[in-house]
């Protein structure tokens, strides 16, 4: 009894002192693990040229990543070439990022790469001078099973909260429907990437008593723009800073003040008390502030990132898969006929009926084969597809925030895709089930070659198969719509032809600084709305997003559970006239319309991703809030 309690008190001491061990791993996971590259050397107090890795992943769900840092330091008199490659490991979806560079003698590079979220770990291998390193680090999970998981990381002063933040964030997620945890991430403001699209994975960045550089200021109001959600002390942000631009682009009241929260781009932001978080936090966070969504509720969402799951939901391209059964009943019903009777007749009068062991399966080769070939070439060998995007365009700072989601269908297979820099691109193919997604026993593979900017090889996109795509676009965008007072109080479009809303009435609306509504007419001039159209347009209140951005019909599907059948829009004017809610039109982004700023349905968004193919879209849909300049409403 006495051996049998001492082995239990032995079993008790080590699981408190192992969850000890985890407990600040969990909240922080800093921990930097070296790797020694030197293959002439094996002991780890002996190795010379060597690698330190830090991974912070990001939103384990369909569509999230983190990033990589890595730091390769050489004491050596000589340079070395290094690769490093982040691929996944087992069975499934194989997917693997390349990079290689070259640390100067007795030098140090660092180099991030992205963690894609799959279904199975990650690990990074090193090449040193072109052989193998002896290394692996393993980087990254599985996707999230169970309970959801709010990617959050905190930047705090040396010894700050994170641990405060870590208790306080688990308990606003828990009220979640459904409850979810927290994944935290403490980091030093050194160790953010040099490129927002890194940063877009996590659900929320948290910055407090952290100093910062003019150029991490400039990358967190990028996150912000491109959907993500950022709180900070208005002390961390530099006067006349991008953070402090932030603030004061979006106000919502149209007051010439700093709010304490709101909208930028695609993202939302909140200032922090100098007490400790509060009932605004609380609000911010759990409940929605200034008529927005809750920063905790997007973990309810299926995929990571701040685009609506509409969002996701695959294309139905217009001629696809479209089948002529009239035409195909038709040659089905000649080939009955001219192989049976009419074949038995033919050879019958010429007494060579042995004939028709020949002529029956030539027939049936011939008849399958058009059916084949009607296949083939009515879809052409090209990529046709269909887009829909939203952007937030602010005309005064050049700077667009979009979403495009776009079904792509390719007769051959492309050599790779080659998207925009400012891009952050998610697929269905790889950031999903792939077997499941493209039949049972299936196995994709994605080549991402980081020296070539974000070249993305293998079956990206496979040959005659309908793919989702998803991008999110942060960057610089010239084009802007302006407007000419008229002497009869009407507005006058001023528009240049590469960026101009499609031809009918009712495809802009607008408000004025002073807040007066104006809505594009058949005349092609903007008139003001009545008085009870504008009462009923300011009694909108926002809501969840139930409906894909400009409407369409969903209907089920295999795999999603629905699939848009169409992107064609519902008219502005039913926005106008409060018969359908901003909130659910724009897909719960920017649930209201601010002062001075604009509504329209364009025929050419801002900034257009085509992920460096050649495209015939034979449906599209884009939907631009503009943000006007000071020079943008011209008097006549």
């Amino acid at each position: 009894m006495i051996r049998t309690l001492a082995l239990r008190t032995l079993v008790v001491v080590a699981c408190l002192g192992m969850g000890a061990a985890l407990a600040p791993a969990v909240c922080a996971a800093d921990a930097w693990e070296v790797v020694p590259l030197d293959r002439n050397t094996s002991s780890a107090e002996a190795y010379r040229v060597h690698a330190r890795v830090l991974a912070t992943p990001g939103g384990m769900r369909p569509g999230g990543h983190g990033y990589v840092r890595v730091q390769v330091i050489n004491p050596t008199q000589e340079a070395h070439r290094i690769g490093v490659t982040l691929a996944t490991q087992g069975s499934g979806t194989a997917c693997s990022h390349r990079r290689s560079f070259t640390v100067a003698a007795e030098g140090t590079s660092t180099v991030d790469l992205p963690l894609l979220a799959t279904r199975n770990g990650l690990a990074v291998n090193f090449t040193f001078n072109g052989y193998a390193a002896p290394g692996q680090v393993w980087v990254g999970r599985g996707m999230s099973r169970g309970r959801r998981a709010v990617s959050v990381m905190t930047l705090t002063a040396p010894g700050g909260g994170g641990e405060y933040w870590h208790k306080y964030l688990e308990k606003q997620a828990a009220r979640i429907r459904g409850g979810a945890k927290v994944s935290l991430y403490a980091r030093k403001p050194a160790e953010l990437p040099a490129a927002w699209s890194l940063l877009a994975g996590f659900d929320l960045v948290v910055v407090d008593g952290a100093t910062l550089t003019p150029a991490q200021e400039t990358l967190l109001s990028r996150y912000v723009a491109s959907g993500g959600a950022l709180a900070f002390r208005a002390e961390d942000a530099a006067a006349d800073g991008a953070l402090d631009r932030m603030r004061r682009s979006f106000d919502v009241e149209g007051v010439a003040r700093k709010p304490r929260s709101g909208w930028y781009g695609l993202g939302r932001w909140h200032v922090l008390e100098s007490a400790p978080p509060n009932a605004a936090l609380h609000d911010w966070l759990a409940e929605g502030a200034a008529g927005g969504t809750a920063v905790l509720s997007r973990v309810i969402r299926s995929h990571a990132g701040g685009a609506p799951d509409t969002f996701w939901l695959p294309l139905q391209i217009p001629g696809v898969g479209a089948v002529p059964t009239g035409v195909f009943f038709i040659l089905i019903l000649l080939f009955a006929v001219v192989v049976g009777p009419v074949s038995y007749i033919y050879f019958r009068r010429r007494r060579r009926l042995p004939m028709l062991l020949v002529s029956i399966p030539l027939l049936g080769v011939l008849c399958t084969g058009a059916i084949l070939g009607y296949g083939i070439f009515s879809e052409g060998f090209g990529v046709t597809g269909v887009v829909r995007s939203f952007t937030v365009l602010d005309q005064g700072e050049h700077v667009a925030s979009s979403y495009t989601a776009s079904t792509l269908y390719a007769g051959l297979q492309p050599s790779a895709l080659e998207p925009r820099p400012e891009s952050v691109v998610q697929c269905a193919s790889f950031t999903a089930d792939f077997a499941r997604y493209r039949g049972r026993g299936s196995r994709g593979v994605l080549h991402v070659d980081l020296d070539a900017g974000y070249r993305m090889a293998g079956a990206i996109l496979p040959s005659r198969t309908p793919t989702p795509f998803l991008a999110t676009t942060v960057g610089r965008a010239r084009q802007r719509l302006r407007f000419r007072r008229r002497a009869d109080d009407s507005l006058e479009l001023l528009a240049a032809p590469d960026f101009a809303p499609v031809s009918g009435s009712g495809s802009v609306l607008l408000r004025t600084k002073e807040g007066a509504y104006y809505l594009l007419g058949a005349s092609g001039f903007l008139t003001p709305l009545a008085s009870g159209a504008a009462d009923r347009f300011e009694k909108i209140v926002s809501a969840a997003a139930s409906l894909p951005l400009g409407g369409g019909d969903i209907v089920e599907d295999e795999y999603w559970g629905a699939r848009v059948r169409y992107v064609s829009s519902q008219d502005i004017t039913r926005v106008a006239a409060g018969q359908v809610s901003l909130g659910q039109w724009l897909g719960g982004h920017v649930p209201f319309l601010p002062p001075g700023s604009y509504l329209a349905r364009m025929k050419q968004p801002p900034l257009r991703e085509d992920y460096g193919l050649d495209i015939e879209y034979r449906a599209e849909e884009h939907v631009v809030l503009g943000l006007l300049g000071p020079e943008d409403v011209l008097d006549d």
